[in-house]
């Protein structure tokens, strides 16, 4: 944990040269998943919401921390029904760059590539079980800045996770995000 805080810190101390963004975002995200009870593979989405800092290190390159609350995704068939509730705090290296100037707005590109740990809690009719994983987490998304302040974002994330304490529970989400990002 100490040196966790003395990581942030850092990138604290070097960010202060250059400008750093929270996004507040709606996160939709679809998913595949297979309980173990269900024996098939489900098609599912819900809808969360999503917090993210981004420490600034240059023009280019970036650090994003986010929280995403990915809500819950229910399943019924018969009298069972299956809830899965997730939660994922990223921490990924963000490159981006500008592509265009729409009436006067620079669009940015940028890609993202970094880890993830995800709490699960899945339900299937009366078991329930929790677990939590680090994967791999990677993505793409445009920021059209409307003032030299705020943008607006679409971004798309996917996410490698595997959950051995719910019954081998794949879910490898697509997070698609719909932001606002406040530079200061």
């Amino acid at each position: 944990m100490k040196k966790i805080l003395l990581a942030l810190s850092m990138l604290m101390f070097i960010s202060l040269s250059y400008a750093d963004t929270l996004t507040t975002s709606y996160a939709y995200t679809n998913y595949d998943y297979a309980p173990p009870a269900a024996g098939t593979l489900f098609d599912d989405s819900s809808d969360g919401v999503s917090l993210m800092y981004s420490f600034t290190i240059d023009p280019v390159w970036a650090i994003d921390v986010s929280y995403k609350d990915l809500g819950i995704a229910t399943r019924s068939f018969g009298p069972i029904q299956t809830k899965v509730d997730t939660q994922l705090l990223t921490v990924m290296a963000n490159a981006h760059t500008h592509i265009a100037t729409l009436s006067g707005m620079p669009l940015n590109l940028h890609g993202m590539i970094g880890v993830a740990r995800a709490n699960i809690e899945a339900t299937v009719g009366p078991f329930a079980a929790s677990d939590n994983d680090v994967g791999l987490a990677y993505g793409a998304g445009l920021r059209l800045w409307i003032t030299g302040s705020d943008a607006i974002n679409l971004t798309a994330t996917k996410y490698d996770i595997s959950f051995n304490n719910v019954g081998a529970f794949d879910l490898d989400p697509l997070v698609i995000e719909l932001g606002y990002t406040r530079r200061f």
